[in-house]
């Protein structure tokens, strides 16, 4: 939740409390996909970032912001520029709690590492034949549509905050 001043959360996050996977996700995300989103939550960059960040950025331009990381100095800020680059640059998000996050949990990486690859692969074309035959589609793809969609919705409500 983002308040009037732009702060990245005004309350501190539980993990696996995400703001970005809502329940009605569960249908078109693996568990993979699943377990990496409910480590993020939605956060906008504001000013002052610049000197973590690049200062080119918008004011209330949306990202990913690492749970474990966000009471640290310089928390783990994923910037996408489009849905493109969120489809195409999802492993930025699972090498960030797998290799580089101070604070993720062993067990969430457990969790990770046994969902990946193989078994990942095999969800996938599982989800999809089901939705297919209900006539939708669940390719990652659309489903990061739905979630972008969801985070520049959240950043147009924080610029005008801001603004107004």
């Amino acid at each position: 939740v983002c308040d009037k001043n732009n702060d990245t959360t005004s309350t501190k996050v539980k993990p696996n409390e995400s703001l970005v996977l809502l329940p009605q996700d569960k249908a078109y995300a693996t568990k993979f996909e699943q377990i990496i989103l409910q480590q993020y939550v939605p956060a906008y960059y504001k000013v002052g970032d610049g000197k973590f960040y690049s200062s080119t950025k918008e004011h209330g331009t949306p990202c990913l912001e690492c749970v474990w990381c966000l009471d640290t100095e310089r928390p783990r800020r994923v910037f996408f520029s489009g849905i493109d680059s969120f489809v195409n640059n999802f492993t930025h998000l699972e090498s960030h709690l797998m290799s580089k996050c101070p604070k993720c949990p062993v067990s969430i990486k457990n969790q990770i590492e046994k969902n990946r690859g193989d078994v990942a692969r095999s969800e996938r074309k599982e989800l999809k034949r089901k939705a297919e035959r209900q006539g939708i589609d669940v390719s990652r793809r659309t489903y990061v549509s739905i979630l972008w969609k969801r985070i520049m919705k959240r950043s147009a409500n924080v610029n005008k905050s801001v603004a107004g």
